[in-house]
């Protein structure tokens, strides 16, 4: 066997021991990734003499005509330059290349089931080229199929479908903070499907097509309720662990606010832990005069820059809370506040207002904060005026998309009847979401 090939037994043995450097808190990442310059042979899993050798054994020429392919090797595999061997052996050790299964093997034109597929490339020094992600999409948007979005400004549905998209990341800590997201781990999904371990069918590995997604997402039931009926109701959810919110679209907190407290909460006679307001029209000119109280609550709210907007959250004060974040601009406000418990998950609590304005900046900030607040494990409760209607899924782009981004980080609405009825039409914009409806 030559130095810059190896047996399938040994190609295996060398990737599996990849792998096994690329989990848990003493990866090799983590042990290496604040001194790559200073990473040797060594090191490296298998005992490889050099890192020449260490890509040879790991990324063998594919025997193939496919242009794209033969680059993305050329990327990715041996180079005389040391400076880049190096940091392709470091990115190809913490991110292992897949096997390819026979599901991508069929539907990626540019790679075969079987092949040893690298999930970054070396762009350019220091930039790294994600290269299954956007195949991964290329093939879910033209099956329309659901998925979760690719948090990139260069990236869209547009150059993706139409093979133009690149999707790179300056850096090794944006590499894996990429590898690590929902999308990544589904492109990984889909390229390993299939490869060999067992015989399902290609279309049972697809997930549900839009209108299948969009009838049976929607999973608890809603009510409208009277203030009667409501407080007939109330003492099946009153317990020591529950948490309750409300979410009011108050339409200027200044002259609404004693509707909200007389019409409202007296009437309920129910002490919500979480009181969240949009549309509350505090200006960021008149928001020094802002003196919203309501007797055992908190007040924090985020103020307008126009003369519509603005949210604001009432705490229990009774509760411990901290800000994660405040933001104001012209296309959303938003604010999110996570409260800690003693003996039960910690709750992050959000309310949002959509201008009309900027879907797509606002959809591309609401995609950036449900990845990271859910994946941190904790109960989430997002509320507000989002201006985007759930009845219309099925039509509306804007209105897909969103319930989509919800889905792919399994979080549900709580409410599925129109919230805004008038005699000539009946809309679903005001919502609560929750990822645990036993909160």
């Amino acid at each position: 066997m030559s130095d810059s090939a190896s047996s399938e037994e040994d190609l295996e043995v060398l990737r599996q021991s990849t792998i096994a450097t690329s989990n848990g808190d003493s990866s090799f990442y983590q042990r290496h990734y604040k001194s790559i310059n200073s990473l040797l042979p060594k090191h490296l899993p298998g005992g490889a003499k050099s890192f020449k050798d260490y890509l040879a054994n790991l990324f063998i020429a594919p025997d193939v005509t496919n242009l794209k392919r033969i680059e993305i090797h050329r990327r990715c595999g041996k180079t005389s330059n040391l400076s880049d061997a190096r940091c392709r052996t470091f990115i190809a050790t913490s991110f292992p290349p897949l096997k390819v299964g026979r599901l991508a093997g069929k539907e990626v034109e540019h790679t075969s089931s079987g092949d040893l597929f690298p999930q970054f490339s070396e762009l350019k020094k220091s930039q790294y080229q994600c290269e299954v992600c956007v195949p991964y999409q290329k093939w879910a948007i033209e099956g329309g199929f659901r998925l979760a979005s690719l948090k990139s400004k260069g990236v869209n549905v547009n150059n993706i479908t139409d093979g133009t998209a690149v999707l790179s990341f300056s850096g090794v800590v944006q590499t894996r903070e990429h590898y690590q997201s929902r999308a990544h781990k589904e492109a990984i999904e889909f390229f390993e499907t299939n490869d060999g371990k067992d015989e399902k069918n290609k279309d049972a590995l697809k997930p549900p097509r839009k209108e299948k997604v969009i009838q049976d997402f929607v999973r608890i039931p809603s009510r409208y309720y009277s203030p009667h009926s409501f407080r007939q109701m109330k003492t099946k959810v009153e317990t020591d662990t529950s948490f309750s919110v409300l979410h009011n679209n108050v339409v200027s907190l200044n002259r609404n606010l004693e509707n909200l407290q007389t019409h409202i909460l007296h009437e309920l006679n129910f002490h919500f832990n979480i009181i969240g307001v949009s549309e509350t029209k505090i200006t960021n000119a008149n928001s020094e005069m802002c003196t919203a109280k309501i007797p055992g609550y908190s007040f924090e709210y985020v103020p307008t820059p126009l003369s519509s907007g603005g949210v604001g959250l009432f705490i229990d004060e009774s509760l411990n809370y901290r800000i994660l974040e405040k933001i104001s601009n012209e296309a959303f406000q938003a604010l999110w506040a996570e409260i800690t418990f003693e003996n039960k998950k910690n709750v992050i609590c959000g309310i949002l207002y959509r201008q009309h304005n900027s879907p797509e900046r606002f959809q591309l900030y609401f995609d950036e904060c449900i990845e990271k607040f859910t994946s941190s494990g904790k109960d989430i409760v997002i509320m507000g005026d989002f201006n985007i209607d759930l009845l219309k899924c099925e039509s509306s782009n804007h209105s897909h998309d969103f319930l989509s981004s919800l889905q792919s980080c399994y979080l549900t609405p709580a409410i599925d009847k129109p919230t805004r009825v008038r005699s000539t039409s009946a809309t679903l914009i005001d919502n609560i979401f929750i990822n645990n409806p036993e909160t």
